[in-house]
């Protein structure tokens, strides 16, 4: 409770005293009384007083995309019949010193407010919090400090560059045919097939004609829209420069935010482990964002990976992120070839590795090339375009 002001006066209170024993001096008596009163009346200040002080902290948004702004807004409320002292408010924020304000005093019912904005330059998670409220007496002597709200988290998503999606495979896809034979619905786009009329189901989807014929009601059954596959796989081992692996962690975001734009199934692989599965919607995309904002480059192989890539349940289109600095490329190329009808390797920082070879695997696979200090998004234009603005 006592601060190092206070625990020094303290101690050369007593030391006065005791001088002023030792050597018969009535001054110093006084003199070291005196600090010892000034002492007791900073502890008695500071415990008597009961803060009933409301506080409430709201981060908007509670995500945000690096390079976004983002805003904590405190509010806080005296709920006392006194008068708040002054209060001195420390909120911690990770990667800072914190912040710290002055709080004027408040009389009763009233309140005040106070904003901040968070570090938001780089991914991943800032943690905010406990808050914290002290109150001092007017020589700095003593303080209590009480928690004024809990810990949150903010999630700072990798940086998203515009980019248009990936170009879906023509010709037959086998994925497409899976779809449209065993995925139907009570309603989508196309008409599928007829069903006999089950209780509960919406008389508006009863096929009149062919109740007729059949003698019963029978409703029509309609195709679920067809989805793309899209599967974004990052090479996370520990093989590039930090910025050179932070490019590749917002290329695979914008790869993901793009398809996910649009619809598609998408799926996050990494080979570190990292194995989300297909989904589409945007809890799914959250989920994916919220591994890319954590990952962390680290030592490990590569074969589960390979094995993760090509497993049962790929199809679609792949996109692997690499920076091309070993075999890798050429490795996922050619086990991918067998399952994916598109593939798309990019290549991050000045490499010229791995040029695409006469076999039908390597001929096949569109190559990007992303140079140190090119934005993705320039790369990525000139094979698939421009993303087509959405109307709001």
């Amino acid at each position: 409770m006592l601060t190092k002001a206070g625990v020094a006066t303290l101690v050369a209170s007593i030391g006065v005293l005791v001088g002023g024993r030792l050597f018969g001096l009535g001054e110093l008596y006084v003199l070291g009384a005196g600090g010892l009163i000034v002492v007791i009346l900073a502890v008695l200040y500071v415990g008597l007083r009961r803060l009933q002080i409301e506080v409430s902290r709201q981060v908007s948004p509670p995500r945000v995309h690096a390079g976004n702004p983002c805003r904590v807004d405190l509010l806080l409320r005296n709920q006392s019949r006194l008068p708040s002292p002054v209060l001195q408010l420390r909120d911690d924020v990770s990667g800072t010193r914190g912040v710290e304000l002055l709080i004027a005093p408040m009389s009763n019912g009233t309140g005040t407010q106070a904003v901040y904005r968070l570090p938001t330059d780089e991914r991943g998670v800032v943690q905010v919090g406990p808050l914290r409220l002290t109150v001092t007496d007017p020589f700095g002597f003593a303080r209590l400090t009480t928690t004024g709200d809990r810990e949150v988290n903010l999630i700072v998503y990798p940086k998203i560059e515009s980019l248009a999606p990936v170009r879906r495979s023509s010709g037959s896809d086998l994925e497409r045919q899976t779809v449209q034979q065993h995925q139907v619905a009570p309603t989508g786009d196309d008409f599928y097939a007829l069903r006999e009329y089950v209780v509960g189901d919406d008389l508006r989807r009863v096929h009149w004609p062919s109740s007729a014929r059949h003698d019963e009601l029978m409703v029509r059954q309609d195709e679920i829209p067809w989805h793309g596959r899209v599967t974004v796989m990052l090479d996370t081992r520990n093989l590039t420069s930090p910025a050179t692996f932070e490019a590749m962690v917002s290329g695979a975001a914008s790869v993901a935010v793009a398809s996910a734009a649009r619809g598609d199934q998408l799926r996050l692989l990494t080979t570190s482990g990292i194995e989300t599965g297909y989904g589409t919607g945007n809890h799914h995309l959250d989920r994916i964002l919220g591994e890319l904002a954590v990952v962390q480059a680290t030592e490990h192989k590569l074969g589960t990976a390979l094995d993760q890539v090509t497993g049962a349940t790929s199809s679609g289109a792949v996109v692997a992120i690499t920076s091309g600095e070993d075999e890798l490329d050429e490795a996922i190329m050619r086990r991918a070839a067998a399952t994916y009808r598109r593939r798309i390797l990019v290549l991050f920082g000045d490499t010229q590795a791995m040029p695409v070879g006469s076999e039908g695997a390597l001929r096949s696979t569109t190559v990007i090339r992303v140079p140190a200090g090119q934005p993705f998004s320039e790369a990525w234009g000139r094979e698939f375009g421009r993303p087509r603005m959405l109307a709001k």
